[in-house]
């Protein structure tokens, strides 16, 4: 895998997260590009480099992600995101043998899978943090179910954005470098 695409990729996805949300929101749920550039990644890189593309997606999210609403700290929380992109990708590199990776189809379903554990493990982090320690984050009364209800709709509508994106992220995967099949050259 080439890093400095990678890099690029993420970056643009990034951007494209932040500033782009909320005019895709349905509600409070949003659609994200990060999942699918990860899901894009955990389909076709090697292991290792799939797992570290993992970690720094979700650090970085990490990084430039709100905390849930109702919750109140410092600053951000360095590690629920990471975590979560890192088990989903070591899921995907799990079933991707049985997969068609060259599919958009194959590249939603992992998408949404990368999305539901980005959306709903900071949540529960959270929720299972403030119960030890509730200076960092103090949580209202009931706003656990509500952002986790926004991140799950937020997670299918990711999904559902994955079809279109992979038909427009398949000409830019040989940047990549990634050791693929003949699927994605024809």
């Amino acid at each position: 895998m080439r890093w400095p695409v990678f890099a690029c990729a993420l970056f643009t996805a990034l951007v494209v997260d932040a500033s782009l949300a909320p005019a895709f929101a349905i509600g409070n749920a949003t659609i994200r590009s990060a999942p699918v550039l990860l899901a894009l990644v955990a389909l076709h890189a090697a292991r290792w480099p799939a797992l570290w593309a993992a970690w720094c997606t979700g650090f970085c999210i990490d990084l430039l992600v709100d905390l849930p609403q109702g919750a109140h700290a410092a600053g951000p929380v360095l590690g629920p995101h990471a975590l979560a992109a890192s088990a989903a990708v070591a899921g995907v590199l799990g079933i991707r043998s049985v997969l068609r990776r060259d599919r958009a189809p194959a590249l939603a379903a992992t998408a949404t899978l990368i999305a539901l554990f980005l959306s709903l493990v900071p949540p529960i982090v959270y929720a299972v943090h403030a119960l030890y320690d509730p200076v960092l984050i103090h949580w209202r009364n009931g706003a656990t179910s509500s952002e986790l209800l926004s991140r799950l709709g937020g997670s299918m509508l990711t999904g559902l954005a994955a079809l279109p994106l992979a038909l427009l992220l398949r000409p830019f995967v040989p940047l990549f470098g990634f050791r693929m099949g003949a699927g994605w050259s024809r």
